[in-house]
């Protein structure tokens, strides 16, 4: 008997609770009535609205932001890996705000083999150089 009176109570309150919370949810919609929207063509005249920024080179929005992959290096050794960190740019009224991270080459190679002297020149790595060999000089 105890439990359904407790939760009698617990539904009251919520429901006392609850129209408490529509009235200021309420009141907070009416208050918003007066706040003035930004409009196509407002001005500066015209304080308190929005305008558009100008658009970035390439097309980009005002506001957007652009990403790109770069390079810890421009070139690793044989073997190597180049190291990749995703920079972003915002654009900001026409203008480009500088790239995060720190990784600044553009482009990365890794080295090939390096090559081989053989007795007739330079053999590319993974050739093979041929030779034969005679126990005695002269026969």
């Amino acid at each position: 008997m105890r439990s359904f009176r407790t939760l009698g109570f617990l539904l009251h309150f919520l429901l006392i609770l609850g129209c408490d919370i529509g009235n200021e949810v309420q009141s907070e919609r009416s208050a918003l009535k007066d706040v003035p929207t930004a409009k196509t063509g407002d001005t500066k005249e015209n304080p308190g609205t929005v305008t558009k920024g100008k658009d970035c080179e390439g097309g980009i929005a005002d506001g957007a932001s652009v990403s790109k992959v770069f390079y810890k290096n421009p070139s690793e050794a044989f073997g190597g890996t180049c190291l990749t960190e995703m920079r972003t740019r915002k654009c900001e009224n026409g203008t480009f705000k500088e790239w995060s991270g720190t990784f600044t080459a553009e482009n990365c190679t890794v080295a090939g083999p390096a090559s081989c002297t053989g007795a007739d020149g330079p053999i590319a790595s993974g050739s093979f150089e041929e030779r034969t060999r005679f126990a005695v000089a002269s026969v």
